[in-house]
């Protein structure tokens, strides 16, 4: 897909923000997978780092939530399966790196 993704908020502590194509999202990141992280690969549960995730289109007040994660899926709106795979690898990928010395 190419999206480009921006990050516009990373706490130090897992906790980041940004942007997608049209969307807004939050993630929580682990810093080792888990068992009720997203799988990067299947998108099911089990075996990623990002344990908590919402995309959501719209303003603050007046959000449309079209993917929310917390340890299992709450929802995910079939058209938006693409975008969120794409972020999930992205967070695993760029949120897995270390400084080896």
């Amino acid at each position: 897909m190419g999206s480009r993704i921006d990050v516009s908020q990373n706490s130090g502590h897992g906790l980041i923000e940004g942007r997608i194509m049209h969307c807004r999202w939050f993630a929580l990141v682990q810093p080792e997978p888990t068992s009720f992280g997203i799988n990067p690969r299947t998108l099911l549960k089990g075996g990623g780092r990002v344990s908590r995730l919402c995309v959501y289109t719209g303003s603050t007040n007046k959000k449309e939530i079209v993917a929310e994660y917390s340890r299992g899926w709450v929802s995910l709106k079939y058209n938006y399966i693409d975008i969120v795979g794409e972020l999930v690898n992205y967070l695993e990928r760029r949120y897995s790196l270390r400084v080896v010395k």
